[in-house]
């Protein structure tokens, strides 16, 4: 709209001018008399009969080399953000190929991504999370379960040792069959003993506190590991829910109004309304949106699988059937 008002500005004045003055406009008279700045045209005198001066107004060729190059830097902006885009996708598909190369170091298996998509990742990792009992999903977690186990040990072998202050008698019972009659020795010997140990210096108490040592920091580990794993859960059912809205939001209200302005922008480009860079400026920002959204969906995508892991929702899918949708 502004290089219609530089010729609009113009015109108004040139008709006020004559309207007022009786000044032509085509005089073929070259001297110049003053410029008007802020209008863009300029005022002429020349002389005609009778000695009479009369006036016209010169209206110069406005440049568009200003909004040509303005355009030009907007198309390359547009260029510079899709080698950008560009550039992000060889980075995912290295990611890809690294995940691909992880996946057989663990299962043992080729890994293939043919066919996945963002809609399938998210039936794998969404579900429903007990929010109302999220102690009770991370206790049965294999790693505090594990944990538990061994503190449990750690207090029966304290046990142990500190029984081991009450000596445990030894009875023994022996048989000799000895051939060497010649030197007077018993051809026939039966032994019978007992033997009780008495633990006046080290009756066990020694390895008992350090199995109650190790109890109570496998008790400590145990403790903060719950801990911790119940406020990461917390944190990540917060951010789960936001991203959710977000990601509502953009699909629900965002996308659509993207896509009249888009509609609308290529509408009145055809009928010669805007310029090319306001559709272009119109399909960067649509594209711009496109592109949080698909960042939006990959972090709810994130989250819930740090959420699976810390509830340890899939513990017990090993050596299982995988779903259909997954």
């Amino acid at each position: 709209m502004r290089h219609i008002s530089r010729i609009a500005i113009p015109f108004v004045a040139c008709l006020m001018l004559v309207l007022l003055t009786g000044c032509s406009h085509d005089d073929p008279a070259k001297q110049l008399v003053g410029l008007k700045p802020g209008t863009g045209f300029m005022l002429r005198e020349s002389k005609g009969t009778a000695g009479t001066h009369k006036y016209s107004l010169f209206i110069p060729r406005i440049p568009y080399h200003g909004y040509t190059d303005r355009m030009s830097v907007d198309h390359a902006r547009l260029m510079l953000d899709s080698d950008r885009v560009g550039r992000d996708v060889s980075d995912n598909r290295s990611d890809l190929q690294d995940a691909l190369a992880d996946c057989e170091a663990l299962l043992f298996a080729p890994c293939q991504a043919d066919g996945a998509t963002l809609d399938a990742a998210e039936k794998s990792a969404g579900g429903r999370f007990a929010a109302n009992d999220l102690n009770g999903a991370i206790a049965a977690r294999p790693d505090l379960r594990a944990l538990r186990f061994e503190q449990r040990a750690a207090v029966v072998e304290s046990t142990l040792h500190r029984r081991s202050a009450i000596p445990d008698p030894t009875l023994g019972v022996a048989y000799t069959r000895d051939y060497y009659e010649a030197a007077g020795n018993q051809p026939y010997t039966i032994g019978i003993g007992a033997s009780i140990p008495l633990p006046f210096f080290d009756h066990g108490q020694y390895q008992a506190r350090e199995a109650d040592h190790r109890a109570e920091e496998l008790a400590a580990i145990l403790q903060s590991t719950q801990r911790h794993a119940a406020s990461d859960a917390r944190s990540l059912l917060i951010r789960r829910d936001l991203l959710q809205k977000k990601l509502e939001n953009i699909q629900n209200a965002a996308l659509p109004r993207s896509n009249e302005v888009i509609g609308g922008a290529t509408t009145a480009y055809a009928r010669g309304q805007i310029s090319l860079t306001d559709l272009l400026i119109a399909r960067r920002e649509h594209a711009a949106l496109e592109l949080e959204e698909a960042d939006t969906r990959f972090a709810l995508f994130s989250v819930e699988n740090e959420l699976r892991r810390a509830l340890g929702i899939d513990q017990n899918l090993v050596g299982e059937k995988p779903r259909e949708d997954s």
